[in-house]
């Protein structure tokens, strides 16, 4: 059956593309859909999200692509992946990039990414500056779109009642904590545990054991969410003043969990991810100096505040409320319409 292909890199990328896989199942059943992510993490959220359909990235895309059927490639965020285009380029399977940003990091690889540029059919970008970039790249055609993750669904999602009862409630959680940030959270962490409880959802799942160490060198009191699945007791988690959340696909309801959210990333050479999550839980965000990544969302929101460092970030916890984003979220919806407008005619007759 011919087949429409999506692919992102890790785990937010395949969760931003399910408004638009939706979309297209509903307006096109004559094409099934696979989603494909490129990281292990990406693959265990994609397979949660979208089930058997899900896959990791194959590294022979041509023999993939010909056994699949593939009509159109989509690609999201700026993830070029040069094997899977070259791939669809020598089968004339037309390229589409959705959620499309580049920013001035990204163009330090301006001579890989115009030769790449060159043979994506459509760039769908989030902001001008983006269509601006893709077209000094040498993108084809690139129009703004938005971002599709203001299109994931606009309310709390559902907490699940052992994470509501085997965690209870935090004063914030720090969501997407990257490896270059893990040093100066833990020199602030003693003073702020004193008072309060944290839930830390690491970037890499396989930082976990890292952050077990320098809890434990810092004599903090911490627990794992997974030791609530594992052994059904939740007193030592509930009771822990850090929880390190090592579990994938749950950050986002966790968010409901606490008043205020600290934004990884911010804090390092990422730039920033998503604060659309904790915005739809109604958290105030805390975010670095560093958010080149998430500018239209720093841009958006109204109720948060920048600080220079992550000591600082856990002052503002303090006397934090919780805050109603949703009049911004449901503004800034509408990019999966608009995607669907521009990428059918890439698509084949029925």
């Amino acid at each position: 059956m011919p087949s429409i292909w999506y692919h992102g890199a890790s785990v937010g990328d395949v969760a931003a593309l399910s408004p638009l896989v939706k979309a297209f199942n509903r307006e096109r059943p004559d094409l099934q859909s696979c989603v494909s992510a490129l990281t292990r993490d990406g693959v265990k959220r994609a397979k949660q999200i979208y089930g058997s359909i899900a896959r990791r990235a194959p590294f022979f895309c041509g023999h993939a692509f010909r056994t699949s059927d593939v009509k159109l490639l989509i690609l999201e965020y700026l993830e070029l992946w040069p094997n899977a285009i070259l791939a669809a380029r020598s089968r004339k399977i037309p390229i589409v990039v959705v959620d499309g940003h580049i920013t001035q990091k990204s163009l330090r690889f301006r001579t890989v990414l115009k030769f790449l540029a060159q043979r994506v059919d459509l760039f769908c970008a989030q902001s001008e500056q983006d269509a601006a970039h893709a077209e000094a790249l040498g993108f084809p055609k690139a129009v703004v779109t938005g971002n599709g993750k203001f299109d994931l669904e606009n309310k709390t999602l559902p907490l699940p009642q052992e994470l509501t009862s085997g965690l209870g409630p935090f004063d914030c959680v720090l969501g997407s904590l990257h490896p270059d940030e893990e040093a100066n959270l833990f020199s602030a962490l003693p003073d702020f545990l004193k008072a309060h409880r944290m839930l830390c959802a690491p970037r890499y799942l396989s930082r976990v054991p890292r952050l077990l160490a320098l809890a434990q060198k810092k004599h903090l009191s911490v627990a794992l969410r997974s030791e609530l699945s594992k052994n059904g007791e939740p007193a030592r988690v509930r009771d822990a003043s850090l929880v390190i959340l090592d579990t994938i696909g749950e950050l986002a309801a966790a968010y409901a969990l606490a008043p205020a959210a600290i934004i990884g990333g911010s804090f390092g050479r990422r730039e920033g991810q998503n604060m659309i999550e904790a915005a739809r839980q109604g958290c105030f965000l805390i975010h670095g100096p560093r958010t080149q990544n998430i500018a239209l969302e720093v841009a958006a929101f109204q109720h948060r505040q920048k600080v220079d460092c992550i000591k600082d970030a856990l002052d503002c916890v303090s006397g934090a409320k919780r805050c109603d984003h949703s009049p911004k979220i449901a503004e800034l919806q509408g990019a999966t319409k608009r995607n669907l407008t521009q990428i059918r005619p890439c698509l084949p007759d029925r």
